[in-house]
């Protein structure tokens, strides 16, 4: 299933320039997931992983994003380099526990990447937070969703067998019992 959510991820990403939420209760694999997504196309796209804070900024998020594709002049933004940037080169902007974002934020943040059709914009969040951030974020119903529900028994049973057969893990296959 989380296999399945990753290209669903890429198909997105691949054919729209719709934001994204992705949302599920903490610790379900939303930051696991864009990590996988990152491993699996990095040669093919940018990244820029912010993570979120109340003391973030739509200026400071946006030098993050300049900073990262080398696109500031100074410590702002070049927005002429980044849309040359953009129409040559898929751009994945990722903010990771996005419902700490100060109110408003979302939405000047989708009506940025709107601008660019190259940037594509990825929120992580809890989805019990994306409730209460929908009332006051109208740019959050415009986002594409992929939820991460909770692993059911056999999923947590199949997790544990595959983490344990890794070359480094911890746990032995022989300890995993129902």
């Amino acid at each position: 299933e989380r296999a399945q959510k990753l290209d669903l991820l890429i198909h997105l990403l691949t054919n729209l320039q719709q934001s994204i939420v992705i949302c599920g209760p903490e610790g379900i694999g939303k930051t696991s997931l864009l990590k996988e997504l990152q491993a699996h196309q990095h040669e093919v796209w940018h990244f820029c992983n912010v993570q979120a804070s109340s003391a973030l900024s739509f200026e400071s998020l946006t030098q993050q994003l300049g900073q990262s594709l080398e696109l500031s002049y100074g410590n702002q933004l070049d927005l002429n380099a980044l849309r040359r940037f953009c129409e040559r080169q898929t751009v994945i902007l990722i903010i990771d526990d996005a419902g700490q974002l100060v109110p408003g934020l979302v939405s000047e943040l989708v009506r940025f990447a709107e601008a660019f059709p190259g940037l594509r914009v990825i929120f992580a969040m809890r989805d019990d937070i994306l409730h209460l951030k929908s009332a006051s974020e109208d740019a959050l119903n415009d986002c594409h969703l992929i939820e991460m529900p909770p692993l059911n028994r056999k999923q947590c049973l199949d997790f544990l067998k595959n983490f344990s057969v890794q070359s480094d893990s911890p746990l032995a296959l022989n300890a995993i019992t129902d």
